[in-house]
């Protein structure tokens, strides 16, 4: 079994053990369980020479959120990834870089923390060799679906799931000013580096987003590494320190008399700013051949909030037969923040052949107020057929209420 579905299959178990929340229904309140951590890449053994890279990509999951991912090195922490989430993330991703500069065997662990609660580690050990001199310079080590560097531009690499990108070189959490946040990468993406404090604890990164286009903002660097050719990026100026709103007076209003019926009444109250919360993707096969005993299928989950203010904690429901069908609720999610995008993956063996109505739904417990309460829900077609059919779905996502 790889270690990529050793994750998915802990996710799963820690499904099947939930009714509604992270513990169930009713009955005697549960301990949390600890989070669990996986060294997905690179494998267990790898063989790389001195002076190479090597990416490491670490993924952590607990049902309330992951706090923070440690990494050690033959028993030394030379890492420690906090989340960009005080609440934590119900799946935490990091790369991490790491050169070698002398030969051995290495052992490499990561520790996920959820507050003070620590997972078993996760280990693997990397071969260092020195290599003969004769060799071509190696290329950089990177996982599966992580882009190799671009030698001719100085490209900013994403070390953390959640990292925020800013109007500005500043955020509260750092000491500094309190610019607008304009979104959140995840690990793995990259941005090209145009600018930067003259300290380099900031630079000014763009890059295009599938939805927004083209974006321009700030990154704080110690979300990310730098590759590529990085000796020319010039200072920039950062833009002004926004200033916060100074507090409004709340006017005194005297209560009408019969001599004044006309007296003025206390403002209104203004419309609430609330989240929204949107499944924008099932992440899943138009169709599947049925196998014997059934097909078993991974189905991603992808929750965003759309609107303009924190979630806090919220439940997604699964009906992996359609409404009406077997519910699963996914790991509670703790926080998004607007912009923000959570993934929740499950396991589901299918065993008999047809027409499936996935659904997927958002806040299913209705612990959020919203600014929309009508588009929580998001539903796939996907077709179950016989290993003798050709098969033919129908494979549109739909929107429900």
């Amino acid at each position: 079994m790889t270690r990529r579905n050793m994750l998915l299959s802990s996710a799963f178990l820690l499904l099947a053990a939930m009714a509604c929340g992270p513990f169930g229904g009713g009955g005697a309140t549960s301990t949390p369980a600890a989070p669990t951590v996986h060294i997905l890449a690179p494998e267990d053994g790898a063989e790389v020479s001195v002076g190479q890279d090597v990416l490491f990509q670490i993924t952590a999951t607990d049902a309330y959120g992951v706090t923070r991912v440690d990494i050690m090195i033959n028993g030394m922490t030379v890492s420690s990834y906090p989340s960009q989430d005080p609440a934590g993330q119900i799946t935490f991703t990091v790369l991490y870089t790491w050169t070698p500069i002398e030969a051995g065997t290495y052992r490499i662990e990561a520790v996920a923390y959820r507050g003070e609660s620590a997972s078993q580690p996760d280990s693997i050990t990397v071969n260092v060799t020195e290599g003969t001199g004769n060799e071509p310079e190696a290329t950089a080590l990177v996982p599966t679906g992580v882009s190799t560097a671009n030698p001719y531009i100085c490209e900013a690499l994403v070390n953390v799931d959640g990292s925020r990108v800013r109007v500005g070189p500043g955020a509260p959490s750092l000491g500094g000013p309190d610019y607008t946040i304009i979104d959140v990468m995840q690990a793995g993406e990259t941005a090209e580096v145009i600018g930067r404090l003259g300290d380099n604890s900031w630079w000014r990164i763009t890059y295009v987003d599938p939805a927004a286009g083209r974006l321009t903002g700030w990154i704080w660097s110690g979300l990310v590494t730098l590759r590529g050719d990085c000796s020319g990026v010039p200072v920039a100026s950062a833009p002004p320190t926004p200033v916060p709103p100074a507090p409004t007076a709340t006017p005194t209003v005297p209560p009408p008399t019969p001599e004044s019926p006309n007296a003025p009444q206390p403002p209104q109250p203004t419309t609430a700013v609330l989240p929204d919360l949107v499944i924008i993707r099932i992440d899943a096969p138009g169709q599947i051949v049925l196998q014997g005993g059934g097909t078993r299928i991974t189905v991603t989950i992808m929750v965003k909030n759309v609107g303009q203010a924190a979630s806090g904690p919220f439940d997604v429901a699964f009906y992996p037969l359609g409404q009406g069908g077997d519910r699963l609720v996914l790991p509670r999610i703790a926080n998004l923040d607007p912009g923000q995008v959570a993934s929740l993956p499950v396991d589901w063996t299918y065993s008999a052949h047809g027409v499936y109505r996935l659904m997927a739904e958002a806040d299913c417990n209705l612990m959020v107020a919203e600014s929309d309460e009508g588009n929580n829900s998001l539903s796939f077609d996907m077709a179950v057929v016989p290993p003798s059919e050709t098969p033919t779905p129908t494979n549109t996502p739909s929107g429900g209420g």
